[in-house]
């Protein structure tokens, strides 16, 4: 059985094919979007890991959602460009994108300083 990772560890996050192996055909992932036009240009990025997600309040449904195996990432935010054909181009909000552990691999702590100091 896998351990939780847990907030201040630091993780990379997989290249974008391997992501793309774990998606569904809506591009989901046990539930969880794949934000591609918003997440793939942190893939292969390491950070630390902010906090885990266990719940989250979803405006639209106006519910509480309970989420599994999702955890936030230190200064990695949703931010859409303006001129991108999305209809929420251009929002000011920066909200953090939640990631599946699947989409994540541990790091080292050695290896995480010397990746840092590049």
């Amino acid at each position: 059985m896998r351990k939780s990772i847990k907030p201040g560890e630091v993780v990379r996050i997989k290249p974008l094919n391997e992501i793309e192996n774990t998606l569904d055909e809506k591009g989901r992932y046990d539930g969880l979007a794949y934000m591609k036009t918003a997440m793939d240009k942190y893939c292969g990025s390491t950070h630390m890991v902010k906090k885990r997600v266990n719940l989250f309040f979803d405006e639209r449904r106006q519910r509480l959602l309970r989420l599994r195996d999702v955890v936030i990432l230190d200064e990695v935010y949703c931010e859409i460009p303006k001129n991108s054909p999305l209809e929420w181009a251009g929002c000011d909000r920066t909200c953090f994108l939640f990631w599946k552990e699947a989409w994540l691999e541990r790091v080292h702590p050695e290896k995480a300083r010397s990746d840092r100091a590049k």
